[in-house]
């Protein structure tokens, strides 16, 4: 009911991409200044281990012939399911981080590839997918849902997405020092995105 030329509301528009700009670049910047450090910025949150069996246990024993990672950082979703898939490829903004996870995954090379792409415009055939992860990746971005639409739309009939991310917290300091956009979403708000997406189809 809005009128679309309204000076005021154009100019908050503008300001709006603005600012979503500079949060992009700031994450952008955030992953090449601490892509062969992160390791250790992911230990800082909860032990790998549980998360690793908890993961493992979501997605089911497998075995999947195309696995698909969103924002696949330094491959550790493929490394994690290497055993499970017979193709697995990812793919991330970060050209740094393409970089490490290519050396990661040196011995997975008949198997695993990465390349470079974008979580609202992933490089990968709609339907060729029995498996999608989300690994930590969500918190970063401007458009969350928009992000879940795309993996779905990866997946063939009887698919599986998988999603990792934190659950809501207080923790400021991450969006200052980490370049986290959210501080973690509810089940509920994930479920949201799903079924938004489900209605679609």
């Amino acid at each position: 009911m809005l009128d679309p030329s309204d000076p005021v509301l154009a100019r908050d528009v503008d300001r709006l991409h603005e600012i979503r700009a500079a949060r992009d670049e700031a994450a952008a910047e955030y992953f090449e200044r601490n892509a062969a450090d992160w390791d250790r910025v992911r230990a800082l949150h909860l032990p790998e281990a549980d998360i690793d069996s908890a993961i493992l246990d979501a997605a089911g024993a497998g075995p999947f012939d195309l696995m698909v990672d969103v924002g696949v950082g330094q491959g550790r979703m493929i490394q994690l399911f290497a055993d499970r898939v017979r193709r697995a490829e990812g793919f991330d903004t970060s050209r740094q981080m393409l970089a490490i996870a290519r050396a990661s995954l040196g011995d997975l090379k008949t198997k695993a590839a990465v390349q470079f792409g974008d979580a609202y415009a992933p490089p990968m055939g709609a339907g060729t997918a029995d498996l999608v992860t989300i690994h930590q990746v969500l918190h970063f971005l401007s458009d969350p849902g928009r992000a879940i639409a795309e993996a779905a739309r990866l997946l063939k009939s009887g698919g599986r997405l998988l999603i990792i991310d934190f659950a809501p917290h207080a923790l400021e300091f991450l969006r200052e020092e980490h370049a986290h956009r959210r501080l973690g979403f509810t089940d509920a708000e994930i479920g949201e995105w799903c079924e938004s997406r489900a209605s679609r189809d």
